[in-house]
């Protein structure tokens, strides 16, 4: 019954985001690509090489802010049980579990909280 409603409200967030961070040196959020169309269930923000902080550091620096930023997940061919299936080189999967992280991505999320959020960024 909802779903439109919460669609719209993580969009709105969505593009909060992506208007403040991108303009942060550094840092950009993850858009959906363009065959597809996002639910916006989750926002992912990459960290440049040229940004301040590691993606350790930044992570460490949002929780002590009581930001509940989290990496994203660690990629499955890295995992005990299936490191020896691995039947090709995986590149890509490793570059983005170094340097992307998930922000707060709740419907529930203030206009306030984003600006917070992209504060503590900066």
């Amino acid at each position: 019954e909802n779903l439109k409603k919460i669609i719209n409200l993580k969009k709105k967030i969505h593009l909060s985001y992506a208007n403040k961070v991108n303009s942060i040196k550094g840092l950009s959020i993850m858009a959906a690509p363009l065959y597809s169309k996002s639910n916006y269930w989750i926002n992912i923000l990459k960290i440049k090489k040229n940004y301040k902080y590691s993606k350790n550091r930044l992570l460490k620096k949002l929780n002590f802010n009581n930001i509940q930023a989290r990496s994203v997940w660690f990629p499955n061919h890295l995992q005990k049980p299936y490191k020896k299936d691995q039947n090709y080189k995986i590149d890509q999967a490793n570059k983005i579990f170094e340097n992307y992280i998930c922000l707060p991505s709740s419907s529930f999320l203030k206009t306030s909280e984003v600006d917070y959020i992209t504060k503590k960024l900066r």
